[in-house]
């Protein structure tokens, strides 16, 4: 793992947010009798091919609600193509419910969840529902048409790869079973949660794969995911379910989704039905193809938006899911470092870490590698320790060698590792340091470049971001170093394991900055926010639970984050935005002694452990961000 720092850790926990599918019927919510509320229709963006709304559920009365599902209706051609922060079902007219987590609404306060929509024009509809009072009211908000690219992008889902259109075709995969019948040409394919159809693999029955260019799914893999899915059969435009799965007939609507981003400009559609029996849809070629969906994360950035990947990656569908959906590239946590690369002075290991790199580059996702050289003890191989050679030949020959091995598959790398102690002249007394003095930094960066020209070489600490005055002049004093030297070094990587309130985003902006006046391209390289932060003069923990209101402030700094980034950091120095891990239950913080083994949710993304995952509202905040909402 990372080192922690004594002042750094991370904010916010976030609430759940899940992109509802059409066609699901899900179970509904119960309320409180006597509570009744304001439910108000919102329309926040529209253009002239689509629109984004909220519903907003205001407690104007004494009585809590406990519990609360809305409907509504367009008499045109409005659709909704992604819902989050509800439970989605039906096809106008619509319904929506509520999660666990925002089911409660105190007196005066009030929730909401948003969606986006397809449509020539953005409808003012009446929302109804048992917790709304005498019906609706409705209102808009000021909103502008544009016929560019540029509008505004779908959100990001962890389940869906594309934007879903109307369409009575099935789709076809040489890769899936098949069969003939009275009603044409039949095929078996895979319904993954609540993603578009998948092909089934026809040379594997477990886990996923790649067959006739494009992604596959296992048979038992498919049948042993938790929930609604299965194997479907689809049958001359219709589909059925081999899986118990909630009945529900509808037809999709029409929509394609486009996301523009510093003139990076993506889109994607797919064609998509499902009927009575099952809750399925049949998706196109291109849907089962894509490597990275429309309307993703990633889709809005002109640079790599990655996220860190732990050991049970390759064995988890859902979070490759996850990744090829809303991340351009991916870093390990582990595996790429030396304990892992060079277990033995005569061996090299790179068997787990080309398995990784590999199934990044059927995906079509990029990879930063980390790291080359690193202090922590427990990464640093046995053998490296008593080395009685020539040390500095030794690291050298390391760098080169794993460097040249990946070269023209890995992105980027962090050369070196956390080499900074600023209590101790600047210098981590690591067994580097102890070896080869201040020169082995340079000396890596030197041997790096000889074992890949191309990548981007990148130094990588924690604590830097402008919190910790000290140290932050201690990195400006490395780098100024490194370029004395001419070594060659692209730029830095923040780690960014920040808090809730600290440092404040001048504080980063003033970082980011230092490294952009140098010429040197600025890469958050680790971000995560807890909610819960075990240096605040308030108890620890502050949240036992994941509540509304810290789900909000998590959502508010990842998105103060990413704006300062985009603020400061000119496109051309943008060397890439990752989030230290997918799933919240997976995170490090966790495990870190000070934090007492408290909960927390510092990620993007909640759920089970192996899915579906549930995109929380920090997504939606680090979309306004890029939209510069």
């Amino acid at each position: 793992m990372i080192q922690p720092a004594n002042s750094a850790s991370v904010i916010a926990s976030a609430v759940k947010r899940s992109l509802g599918a059409a066609g699901l019927t899900l179970a509904m919510a119960t309320f409180a009798a006597g509570a009744n509320a304001a439910c108000d229709y919102v329309v926040t963006n529209s253009w002239n091919s689509g629109f984004t709304a909220n519903i907003v559920i205001s407690n104007d009365t004494g009585a809590a609600v406990n519990g609360w599902s809305v409907a509504w209706q367009y008499s045109g051609d409005n659709r909704v193509t992604s819902l989050w922060n509800a439970t989605l079902s039906g096809n106008n007219p619509y319904s929506a419910s509520n999660f666990a987590w925002n089911g409660a609404i105190a007196p005066g306060a009030s929730v909401s969840f948003g969606f986006q929509g397809t449509g020539s024009s953005a409808e003012i509809v009446n929302v109804t529902g048992d917790v709304c009072t005498g019906g609706s009211s409705s209102s808009s908000s000021s909103s502008s048409s544009s016929s560019s690219s540029s509008s505004s992008s779908s959100s990001s889902s962890s389940s869906s790869s594309s934007s879903n259109s109307s369409s009575s075709s099935s789709s076809s995969s040489s890769s899936s079973s098949s069969s003939s019948s009275s009603g044409g040409q039949c095929m078996e394919m895979c319904q993954w949660y609540q993603d578009p159809l998948r092909p089934l693999c026809a040379n594997q029955d477990n886990g996923w794969g790649w067959e006739n260019n494009q992604s596959c799914i296992g048979r038992n893999t498919c049948e042993s995911q938790s929930g609604n899915g299965g194997i479907v059969s689809t049958c001359g435009g219709s589909s059925s379910s081999s899986s118990s799965s909630s009945s529900s007939s509808s037809s999709s609507s029409s929509s394609s989704s486009s996301s523009s981003s510093g003139g990076s400009t993506s889109s994607s559609s797919s064609s998509s039905s499902s009927s009575s029996s099952s809750s399925s849809s049949s998706s196109s070629s291109s849907s089962s193809t894509s490597t990275s969906g429309g309307g993703g994360l990633y889709t809005y950035a002109d640079f790599p938006f990655g996220v860190a990947v732990n050991g049970r990656f390759l064995n988890t569908p859902e979070m490759q899911n996850t990744v090829v959906n809303e991340f351009s590239q991916i870093t390990a946590e582990n595996i790429m470092k030396m304990s892992y690369m060079h277990p033995a002075e005569d061996t090299y290991s790179f068997a787990q870490a080309d398995q990784l790199v590999d199934w990044a580059t059927t995906n079509g996702v990029g990879v930063h590698g980390h790291t080359f050289v690193w202090h922590s003890d427990y990464q640093v191989p046995n053998w490296m320790k008593s080395y009685s050679g020539d040390f500095e030949a030794m690291l050298d020959t390391h760098v080169t060698t794993v460097a040249e091995h990946f070269a023209g598959r890995v992105q980027s790398w962090d050369v070196v590792n956390e080499v900074i102690d600023e209590n101790n002249n600047c210098w981590r007394n690591s067994l580097f340091y102890q070896q080869l003095g201040a020169d082995f930094v340079g000396n890596a960066f030197r041997a790096a470049r000889a074992g890949d020209p191309d990548a981007d070489l990148y130094y990588n600490d924690y604590d830097t971001e402008g919190g910790n005055a000290n140290k932050l002049q201690c990195l400006e004093n490395l780098v100024d170093d490194l370029l004395a030297q001419n070594a060659p070094i692209d730029g830095v990587g923040f780690q960014m394991h920040v808090q809730i309130d600290w440092p404040s985003t001048s504080a980063i902006a003033q970082a980011f900055q230092a490294i952009v006046d140098r010429g040197l391209k600025v890469k958050v390289t680790e971000l995560d926010v807890p909610v819960n932060n075990p240096y605040a003069s308030t108890p620890f923990p502050q949240y036992t639970s994941y509540t509304a209101t810290a789900a909000a402030l998590q959502k508010a700094r990842y998105k103060a984050i990413l704006k300062t980034y985009l603020d400061v950091v000119p496109p051309a120095q943008r060397g890439g935005f990752t989030v230290w891990g997918i799933w919240d239950g997976d995170s490090w913080l966790l495990d870190f002694s000070e934090r007492q083994g408290a909960d927390d949710w510092p990620l993007l993304f909640g759920g089970p452990s192996d899915g579906p995952y549930e995109a929380k509202p920090v997504v939606d905040g680090l979309i306004e961000a890029f939209l510069g909402e």
